[in-house]
């Protein structure tokens, strides 16, 4: 994407909160570019000037509410390279949490069949709308730069097991069972087949006993 002025970058966020809109009250398969229009004030011809299709405008609008989790995860974790163990359930936590608030933007982001790759949205919206970086010590720092659950998950597997907590051989195992878990819930949420509130207790159940089963000092 060429280099936005103020202006232009503003206009953005009036088209992203305008489908942020329509995501909260009819879930994102609603958001069209026509309604985008309707509710901002802008024509579809123009809308094009700043999202090349409709998938780049719900891709930026699922990860405007990532924000919020991004944001929220410094209220659950102890930074401390002692809380491995505390850290890697509250991370879970707070994912769940904001996992099941927003399932359309969760399952879109991870699980989608996007025409780009996630981390070339991901790049393109910070470019755009930076953040501030936060320290949450190097482990949590590289998981959120990550943007596949199995990818995220395991950086944390690896410290639990480098800790001792884990053998090395069990990190594979852990790490698969934990994200195929989520995925599959997950999706059982997304089609209507299990509530959020279910679908969240039901992983976080899985993800303690997985590690669980694999633990050889507590």
């Amino acid at each position: 994407m060429k280099e936005l002025n103020s202006y232009k970058i503003m206009s953005m966020k009036n088209l992203i909160n305008s489908a942020r809109t329509i995501l909260e009250k009819e879930g994102i398969d609603a958001i069209t570019i026509r309604k985008v229009g309707d509710l901002s004030g802008f024509n579809s011809a123009t809308m094009y000037n700043y999202f090349e299709n409709l998938e780049h405008l719900k891709v930026f609008v699922c990860l405007f509410s990532f924000e919020e989790y991004l944001d929220d995860i410094k209220n659950y974790i102890k930074k401390s390279d002692d809380e491995i163990m505390y850290n890697y359930f509250a991370v879970w936590e707070c994912f769940l949490l904001h996992t099941m608030k927003n399932v359309d933007v969760f399952y879109t982001l991870f699980f989608n069949q996007l025409n780009r790759s996630i981390s070339e949205y991901v790049d393109e919206y910070y470019s755009v709308f930076p953040r501030e970086e936060k320290d949450y010590g190097d482990v949590i720092n590289s998981m959120l730069k990550n943007y596949s659950i199995e990818s995220r998950n395991i950086l944390m597997v690896k410290d639990i097991a480098r800790k001792g907590y884990i053998e090395e051989s069990s990190i594979d195992f852990i790490n698969d069972l934990t994200s195929f878990t989520y995925e599959s819930i997950l999706f059982r949420v997304y089609k209507g087949f299990m509530s959020p509130e279910e679908g969240k207790s039901q992983i976080m159940k899985y993800v303690r006993s997985i590690l669980e089963s694999k633990l050889i000092k507590k």
